[in-house]
């Protein structure tokens, strides 16, 4: 329950430490990989 209350408290701290934008690039990518993990997981490749 304390890791999810500290990842809380990043996730909304984020956009005033770093940059919008950076933070923005960052979880499309991390979006793009999730995706990219389930495509290669179903294919079995």
């Amino acid at each position: 329950m304390l890791i999810a209350a500290v990842l809380l408290l990043l996730a909304v701290a984020a956009p005033f430490v770093l940059y919008p934008v950076f933070l923005m690039k960052v979880l499309c990518f991390a979006l793009f990989a999730c995706a990219f993990n389930l495509l290669i997981g179903f294919a079995g490749l």
